[in-house]
């Protein structure tokens, strides 16, 4: 739902509130949560200097990050994962939706800017057990993403982002430090991009240390989707790799057919490997 007016100086002022779910095995703060209701609500003012929101939603390292496109139920970052192996990142750790001041700059030549700051990025605050809260004060992000065209139907872009955040010593984790660089190429409805991630001990209760680098490339048409990604994930000493097919087509208006294939290999620190494969299909609907 969106409410705006427009006022005589072009000033644009609005409210937005969204609803939706995230089924992703794994969560940034809690990587035990089977899914994850998202619920953003946030005020904006857009002037000719730039944009300024004000309330819980994803800051601009999760807006203006480039990485592997997905589509569907996510190939990589997917569905998947409720069911066997776990997903990739695709960006930095990042203050999900929290509640946040935002600004965001105008278009620049093709480059675009943002920053944000909230008090704190909180999960399970309420949990007897300290260690599995997450309390982070003081989330700061930073992100740009610079955009030229080559011709009339392609366009190349990069991003960079980075998070910080202070954590409590009461819950015995590390404090937020993760950036990423990324990279897109859109031609006509085909879409190729990338990221190398950096997310290293952020939040973890122990050393992690966690890489990712991520790829792909989809194609999108009124009626279906298709995209494959791929991405390679070192952390705690192990490291894994995941390959993602998947799509999607609209059978009517408020029905949508989607399916992913994905294989994984893991290697652990101590030797021992893991291996599978996931194929699901699901019916969304849509009102």
């Amino acid at each position: 739902m969106r409410l705006q007016r427009i006022f005589s100086n072009g000033w644009l002022v609005g409210l937005r509130v969204e609803v939706d779910q995230d089924f992703d095995a794994e969560s940034d703060a809690d990587p035990t949560a089977d899914d994850v209701e998202l619920d953003e609500i946030y005020g904006y003012v857009s002037t000719p200097w730039g944009r300024i929101e004000i309330g819980e939603q994803d800051g601009p390292a999760d807006t203006f990050a480039l990485h592997a496109p997905t589509v569907g139920t996510g190939q990589i970052r997917g569905d998947f994962a409720r069911y066997a192996g776990s997903v990739a990142r695709l960006k930095p750790f990042d203050s999900q939706d929290t509640f946040k001041v935002i600004y965001l700059s105008p278009p620049i030549g093709g480059l675009r800017f943002g920053a944000s700051w909230g008090p704190e990025l909180r999960v399970n605050p309420t949990n007897p057990d300290p260690r599995r809260r997450t309390l982070q004060s003081d989330p700061i992000e930073f992100a740009a993403q610079y955009q030229t065209p080559i011709n009339d139907k392609m366009v190349l872009a990069i991003s960079g982002a980075y998070v910080t955040a202070n954590s409590n010593p009461i819950t015995g984790r590390e404090d937020i430090d993760s950036w990423s660089i990324g990279a897109e190429a859109r031609w006509n409805k085909l879409r190729l991009g990338g990221a190398y991630v950096v997310r290293g001990d952020s939040n973890a209760a122990f050393g992690r240390d966690e890489e990712e680098f991520n790829a792909g490339a989809s194609w999108r048409e009124e009626k279906w989707t298709i995209a494959s990604s791929y991405a390679h994930i070192t952390r705690f000493g192990s490291s894994r790799n995941l390959y993602g097919l998947g799509g999607s087509f609209r059978l009517t208006k408020n029905l949508i057919l989607r399916s992913d294939f994905v294989v994984f290999d893991e290697k652990f620190i101590s030797g021992n490997t893991r291996n599978g494969t996931v194929a699901l299909v699901d019916l969304r609907v849509r009102y």
